[in-house]
């Protein structure tokens, strides 16, 4: 196999997509739609503020007719996710960036990008995007067993989490602060090793701050991914301290509660850590939160009122709510 590298603007590699000599349809690859609307929004931000997009890699191929067209071989969905926010073409519905996106600065003057369509977009803004340089690695001289050899290996890295792909989104100070909440000593006896792979404490510790404020005007109404964003975009410079220490204290009882390894569910986690937080802000009796807490933990699978709202979408807004009002009753019963 041999390789070319070179440098081409979005506004050239459009024109040849909507020409049809570049194709997003080579057999081996999935086809576009996978990343969410943030996704991909951020391949357009990203692009806008000249960060790199990583290499697309394309092969040429005779199509049916017998015309040389190049295939992308990796790349097609941030392509594609240019293609369907730019062009206008049959069976592409346009969609609008994220409403999480920052302001674009440009030659000092501030533009907002947010929510906004590609025809919404200031010239200016379009001229960044269209000038914007895409790296395409064209491949040549090769065999089909080296394509499909090459495809498996610059696919066989493990894809970010949703947890993972939040992080690069937090600001340093409240990064450094999940992280040290996820450093407590009572996740070394909750979750397994692999759960720290994935940094599962990290999700566990943002979603216990998430119930903290979790009510009508906290802007956000569930745990899934959306609003893990919104939380982390409003609160980048404005997470509430009292609830950071809050959590961290309820991590230290938790840890000198239980002196073993306990097993409990990710939802079941953050749960038990609002659980400390309520109970103390409220005055109750920690003691007899701890005694229901292992009740709880022992025999929650059997117990209707709480398991209807453990079952599809745990991480929706109703769900989220139901479990989050059991606790809270049980926590004023104490």
């Amino acid at each position: 196999m041999e390789f070319r590298t070179v440098s081409r603007s979005v506004e050239s590699v459009m024109k040849d997509v909507q020409k049809g000599k570049i194709s997003l349809q080579l057999d081996i690859q999935r086809p576009v739609g996978a990343y969410s609307t943030f996704g991909k929004s951020m391949v357009i931000d990203s692009l806008l503020r000249s960060y790199p997009l990583g290499i697309i890699y394309i092969v040429v191929e005779e199509n049916e007719e017998g015309k040389k067209v190049k295939y992308i071989v990796d790349g097609n969905q941030r392509i594609g996710n240019l293609r369907n926010f730019i062009l206008k073409m049959d069976g592409i519905k346009n969609y609008k960036l994220s409403a999480a996106l920052d302001p674009l600065i440009i030659d000092g003057v501030t533009y907002e990008i947010a929510g906004k369509k590609y025809d919404a977009l200031d010239e200016e803004v379009k001229s960044a995007l269209g000038d914007a340089a895409l790296t395409i690695c064209e491949i040549s001289n090769y065999t089909r067993e080296e394509l499909n050899d090459f495809y498996t290996r610059i696919n066989s890295g493990k894809a970010l989490n949703p947890t993972q792909k939040l992080l690069p989104l937090m600001s340093n100070e409240m990064l450094n602060d999940i992280k040290e909440l996820g450093g407590s000593e009572f996740f070394e006896k909750a979750l397994t090793k692999t759960q720290f792979i994935n940094t599962t404490e990290i999700s566990i510790v943002l979603e216990a701050l998430m119930l903290m404020e979790f009510g009508e005007d906290c802007g956000f109404e569930s745990l899934r991914n959306t609003d893990k964003i919104k939380f982390v975009t409003k609160c980048n410079s404005t997470l509430n301290v009292e609830n950071v220490i809050a959590v961290s204290d309820a991590l230290d009882k938790l840890n000198e509660h239980y002196t073993k390894k306990v097993k409990m569910s990710k939802t079941i986690l953050s749960l038990a850590i609002y659980g400390v937080c309520k109970a103390q802000s409220e005055g109750k009796d920690l003691a007899k939160y701890f005694e229901w807490l292992d009740n709880f933990i022992a025999t929650y699978k059997e117990d209707e009122e709480f398991m209807q709202f453990c079952k599809q979408g745990t991480a929706n807004a109703a769900n989220v709510k139901g479990r989050l009002d059991y606790f809270n009753n049980i926590i004023e019963q104490l």
